[in-house]
């Protein structure tokens, strides 16, 4: 399996505006020869023989290339049972998604690793919501004579509130992320069915801003999970990542 940006298209008619891709017609000769040698094909275009791939525009939407692809074998050509486009904020290239089934038992995932998101210590929402619920675990737990036990509790309580407003967070972002996948997904389309369209233009940059929005928030969720994952293990020091 070969994948990436290749910088060139395979064919002529697969590019819309712009100059031709004479000049890269080496390029494309070597990758043609890889292909029979080793048997590969470009996976998107099996499942989508006559449809048009682009992968990179220009800012304008006036220029369409498809310079990225998946060359795979074409015996695992079977077991793909997924192959789309999608269209991530911050580059100017879409981004390739393929599935490959795996012929692998699968196994029952456990729960996954939670660690208090600093992020919340900036959340209006939380900060609201949290003195009220330590007033409830007070009151619950108001006849508890061990101080120590009764501390021991309301952490509890206060841990349990925390994870399940934390998934509750992370359903909403997800939901919203998928709706501005989809929302992005279709104004590409028609972008490049009117390029000159200035309005489809402005609509795509404010989705995009909106999705990079929530990939910094996630990708810092990340970080934090990393370091302290990383920390427990005794490999990484506390200035390896920066949030």
């Amino acid at each position: 399996m070969i994948g990436g940006d290749f910088n060139c298209i395979l064919a002529e008619k697969d590019k819309r505006g712009g100059n031709t891709s004479k000049q890269k017609h080496l390029v494309v000769e070597e990758i043609k020869k890889l292909c029979n040698l080793y048997n590969l094909n470009d996976i998107w275009c099996v499942p989508n023989p006559e449809a048009e791939k682009f992968t990179w525009r220009n800012r304008s939407f006036k220029i369409h290339c498809p310079l990225d692809f998946f060359l795979i074998s074409k015996k695992l050509n079977d077991l793909t049972g997924k192959c789309k486009i999608l269209y991530p904020p911050e580059t100017d290239h879409s981004a390739l998604l393929i599935h490959i089934k795996s012929t692998e038992p699968k196994y029952k995932m456990g729960p996954g690793f939670w660690k208090f998101n600093q992020l919340f210590l900036k959340d209006e929402t939380y900060f609201t919501k949290l003195p009220t619920e330590i007033s409830n675990f007070q009151q619950k737990y108001k006849d508890v004579e061990d101080l120590s036990l009764k501390w021991d509790l309301i952490k509890m309580e206060i841990r349990g509130f925390t994870v399940k407003y934390s998934k509750n967070q992370a359903k909403q972002i997800k939901s919203m992320e998928i709706h501005l996948q989809k929302q992005i997904n279709e104004l590409h389309k028609k972008a490049e069915t009117h390029p000159n369209s200035k309005q489809i233009i402005n609509e795509i940059h404010v989705v995009s801003s909106r999705l990079k929005d929530i990939m910094q928030y996630k990708t810092k969720g990340t970080i934090l999970r990393s370091k302290v994952r990383g920390m427990s293990m005794g490999n990484v020091t506390l200035d390896t990542f920066t949030v």
